[in-house]
């Protein structure tokens, strides 16, 4: 995961001593081709990856206890980032590390809409198993103030702070020239284009932002999607099939997966950020629009909701058609408007979210568990 690699690396940079154990799957891939139980250096952090048995969801990993167990006290914190998987209980169980701080990042994994899915699996894992465990961990740790909730909710009675997901600012700061992206897909010049970033997967809201764009264009504005993203088992088919349905096909664009530059170049041939997921726990596309002084539009439900009202960097709206079409309406109508309020807010975002200060203030929260047994601000 993006971010929690980064914010080892942050963190070794503020001055942390980080070192990272991790499973050797690789998801629906099978397992990952790395050294076993050898420790490695992956981007200067201190990598050791543990043999696990089962199916890639349900894995169990042994040496991780019996490693815990002979090395636990040699770590002033162990910081869990996994939820419903062995590395999120085998600490848990590991004897001799009582004394041990251990906080725990669920990662969106206890947002509402992420336990809805599969949610007899999760509940039944949850009574059985998870339940008489969370306790043990000193503290949670949240991405944005709406997973927050929904952690308090889920584990009652352990404290909870929240630090933001970081980016490396600095691969944002310089956007290349406006019209390269455009001119490829065939965009007017004056179309006010949304821009789309992530997996293509059904609780990010795709079919709602289609949706509403077929509704918005019915006014005669032209407006354009761009959907950059991997495709989710393998197919963006439903959405090209529900894009002609609406009408809009020649307006969606797929364009597959971007990186580095090439995600940059989409970046700069948008006009605004659109994300109406159903559940985000923080929206690492949100921050790195926000970062690059795009206008958002997002959901309700995504965990950077709250920061985008208060600095007025975009528009937040419930997950209804009409009213996201109305959104779209009005930022295409009011481009300029939105478009200075968003610039104004980059360089706040630019400090909210860089990685080395969200690592810092990270190690502000190990200290304060270690030295008093609670984050700060609790």
């Amino acid at each position: 995961m993006q971010s929690v690699s980064r914010l080892c690396e942050g963190l070794a940079e503020v001055g942390a001593r980080v070192e990272v154990v991790a499973p050797d799957t690789g998801g629906r891939n099978g397992r990952l081709d790395v050294p076993i139980g050898v420790p490695c250096d992956v981007d200067g952090i201190r990598v050791t990856y543990l043999k696990t048995y089962g199916p890639w969801r349900f894995y169990c990993a042994p040496e991780l206890v019996r490693m815990l167990f002979k090395r636990g006290r040699e770590f002033d914190l162990i910081h869990v980032s996994a939820f419903f998987s062995f590395f999120h209980i085998g600490p848990l169980l590991t004897p001799g590390i009582s004394g041990t701080p251990i906080v725990l990042s669920p990662r969106g994994s206890l947002m509402p809409n992420a336990l809805e899915r599969g949610k007899f699996k999760k509940a039944a894992y949850s009574a059985l198993i998870e339940r008489p465990l969370l306790r043990k961990y000193t503290a949670v740790h949240c991405a944005s103030d709406q997973e927050r909730i929904a952690v308090e909710r889920h584990m009652p009675g352990v404290p909870a702070f929240v630090v933001p997901n970081g980016l490396n600012v600095q691969e944002l700061e310089s956007l290349p020239g406006r019209g390269r992206l455009r001119r490829s897909l065939n965009i007017d010049d004056d179309s006010f284009v949304f821009v789309f970033l992530g997996r293509l997967h059904a609780h990010k809201g795709l079919d709602l932002t289609i949706k509403a764009l077929s509704v918005a264009r019915k006014s005669g504005i032209s407006i354009d999607l761009i959907v950059a993203g991997p495709e989710e088992l393998s197919t963006d088919r439903p959405w090209r099939v529900l894009a002609s349905q609406m009408g809009v096909e020649e307006n969606v664009h797929f364009i597959g997966p971007v990186y580095g530059k090439d995600k940059l170049q989409t970046l700069a041939d948008a006009d605004a950020f659109v994300l109406n997921s159903h559940s985000e726990n923080f929206g690492m596309s949100i921050a790195e629009a926000l970062v690059c002084g795009l206008p958002v539009l997002i959901s309700d439900q995504t965990g950077l909701s709250g920061w985008v009202s208060r600095n007025d960097a975009g528009l937040v709206v419930p997950q209804d058609v009409d009213s996201i079409a109305e959104s779209m309406l009005q930022m295409a109508h009011c481009r300029e408007k939105f478009r200075e309020a968003a610039l104004k807010c980059r360089e706040v975002a630019r400090k909210t979210f860089d990685h080395l200060r969200v690592a810092q203030k990270m190690l502000e929260q190990y200290e304060a568990i270690i030295s008093k047994g609670r984050p700060v601000g609790d």
